[in-house]
This record gives C-alpha cells, structure tokens and sequence, in this order.
C-alpha cells in the first residue's frame, strides 16, 4: 500500500471535537495528578532536606566538639612535652655541670702530678748534667796534661835533632 492511497474511515467534525474534548479531559486529569504528584514530592523534599540540614547541623556540632577535645588534648600533650623537656634539661644541666667538675678535678690533679714528675725529671737531669760536667772537666784536665806531656816529647825530640841536649 502505498501512503497516498490510504483511505482513512471518515470521521464527522463533531466526532473529532468529541474525541478531543476526551482527550483533553484525560490531559487535564494527568497533568492534575502530575501536579499532585508534584506537590506531594516538593512536600517530602522540603522534609527530607529539613532532616538533612538537622543532621547535618548535629554533626557540625559533634564534629567541633570532638576537634574541640582533640584540641584540648594536644594543649595537654604539649604542655606535658615542655615539662618533660624542661625536666631533661635540667638534669641534663646537672649532669654536664657534674661531669665537667669531675673533669676539672681529674685534670688538676693530672696537672699537679705531672708537674712533680717534671719537677724529679728536671731534678734528676740537673743532677746528671752535674756529674756529666764533673767527668767532662775532668777529661778535659787529663788531655791537656797529656797536650803538655805531648808537646815536651816534641820539644825533646827536637831538642835532640838539633843536639841542643
């Protein structure tokens, strides 16, 4: 069948005017209901979005409150952390001032000590030097009597190659 050649039955215009009136009537009602429907679902929006911003203000408050304590609580552990410090300072003050007197103690008498050891050491080389220049003199006595005795010899013999004796 070809779309030119459909025969549609022949309707009278009042039929037509009818059917429309029907039509429109059904329209009427669908869109009352559409409208019905409409407000019943802005009503459960609106309640649901009260309850939302109700929940949502709860949790606001629970949430501030909790950072609140969470806030409270690192006052807390802070203020206790500068106390333990200060406390480790202290003693760790104490205990750098104990070790340096200590120090200063085993120093001294190192120095003390070691300046007696010096002082025998000295002692004792003062004395060493003293024999050693005693012998030393005495070497020194003992080669020029033996340069005297040498140089007699010399003149002998030469007094004797001249038969001046």
């Amino acid at each position: 069948m070809n779309a030119s050649t459909i025969d549609f039955p022949e309707v009278s215009v009042d039929d037509r005017i009818a059917r429309l009136e029907s039509d429109v009537g059904h329209i009427q009602s669908d869109v009352s209901d559409i409208k019905q429907d409409l407000r019943a679902f802005r009503a459960e929006v609106k309640d649901e979005f009260k309850a939302v911003r109700a929940e949502h203000a709860v949790l606001r408050s629970e949430t501030n409150a909790e950072f609140k304590s969470i806030r409270e609580e690192f006052k807390t552990v802070r203020a206790e952390m500068q106390a333990e410090f200060r406390a480790v300072r202290a003693e760790m003050q104490a205990e750098f001032k104990a070790v340096r007197t200590e120090m200063l103690t085993e120093f001294k008498a190192v120095r003390t000590e070691m300046q007696v050891e010096f002082k025998a050491l000295r002692t004792e080389m003062l004395t060493e030097f003293k024999a050693l220049h005693a012998a030393n003199w005495r070497g020194r006595i003992w080669a020029m009597l033996l340069y005297v005795a040498l140089a007699g010899a010399l003149l002998s013999v030469i007094a004797r190659g001249f038969k001046w004796v």
